[in-house]
């Protein structure tokens, strides 16, 4: 078992993109009647289509960062905050930083998952510190970047 999150490098400057997501299926799916009966096949093994959009409720995002990074755990409990004061979930992805060397930074209770080479792919993932959110209507991730340091002195 790993015991870091994939590393993935700081992002120096702000950003912001879509990700579009497909699913396709490895088997059939079969259509059933109200009886729970198996009456057909609903989609065939091949049928490719986007997942997000038959969403009834966005997921929580993901927020993505080096809890080893002093200026990174800053930045993201600013943002951290903004979903708290609306009662927001989300989640915590950590990218590049041992458990051990986790466990004696002062973190909190909350959990945090270690950040995988599948997600990396599948939200096309780049730089810490990144917010990963889901737009249902358009099917597709958002991915906003945060640098920790901005590269030009304006103030955003």
């Amino acid at each position: 078992m790993d015991t870091m999150g994939e590393p993935l490098q700081q992002a120096v400057y702000d950003d912001e993109y879509e990700v579009e997501y497909y699913y396709t299926l490895s088997q059939d799916m079969p259509k059933v009647d109200r009886d729970g009966n198996i009456v057909g096949i609903l989609y065939p093994k091949g049928y490719t289509f986007a997942p997000l959009k038959y969403m009834k409720m966005a997921p929580p995002p993901l927020i993505v960062y080096n809890p080893c990074d002093e200026d990174e755990r800053e930045l993201v409990n600013q943002i951290r905050s903004v979903y708290d004061k609306n009662y927001q979930r989300y989640m915590l992805i950590t990218s590049g930083c041992s458990l051990e060397d986790m466990s004696k930074i002062k973190l909190g209770t909350l959990n945090r998952f270690l950040l995988d080479k599948d997600s990396i792919k599948k939200f096309n993932l780049k730089y810490t510190v990144s917010v990963v959110t889901a737009d249902i209507v358009k099917g597709v991730f958002n991915v906003k970047v945060f640098a920790k340091q901005k590269q030009d002195n304006k103030s955003n």
